[in-house]
């Protein structure tokens, strides 16, 4: 979209969702971010694990693979939920909020995924992303890796613990 005024981009990884501790410290920072005063356009740009505990990444053949599959996509989707309404409390408060306010969501490397542990992830599918979608405007959910558009600048998100990759393929 295209709005006056300056633009923020906030990127926080590892966003566990899971955990109170995490939303009672998201509450605190948007509520921040929306007290202050002027004409900011805000892009929260929150990459996973949005899972505290590791999930299924993978889709394997093994029965109780795919269970833990399946109940890491239903734990997901109660997380969202968590968050929407943390939104809308936000909201509530400060109206102006999320008009000005997008919100980009990029899966991490343990997060559940139909296709595996192959790049690019895939955007979250619509069983998770659809109620926060239909109740806060702005929201997008995005591959990984991603391109993002925040005014004229162009910025590439890409998560991944490249750092775990570097101790396993190094050589003493």
């Amino acid at each position: 979209k295209n709005l006056t005024g300056s633009y923020v981009a906030v990127v926080l990884s590892q966003v566990y969702l899971d955990q109170l501790s995490t939303l009672e410290r998201l509450e605190k920072m948007f509520k921040g971010y929306a007290a202050i005063p002027g004409n900011v356009n805000y892009t929260f740009i929150l990459c996973g694990n949005f899972l505290s505990s590791g999930s299924a990444s993978s889709l394997e053949s093994s029965s109780s693979s795919q269970i833990k599959n399946l109940n890491s996509y239903k734990k997901l989707s109660n997380c969202f939920e968590d968050l929407t309404k943390l939104l809308l409390r936000v909201k509530g408060t400060f109206s102006n909020f999320n008009k000005r306010s997008f919100f980009i969501f990029v899966p991490g490397p343990q997060d559940p995924c139909i296709f595996g542990p192959m790049f690019p992830k895939f955007p979250f599918p619509s069983s998770i992303s659809s109620y926060i979608s239909s109740k806060i405007p702005n929201t997008s959910f995005v591959s990984n890796p991603c391109r993002i558009r925040i005014g004229s600048k162009q910025i590439w998100i890409f998560r991944q613990d490249l750092f775990q990759k570097f101790l396993r393929h190094s050589i003493y």
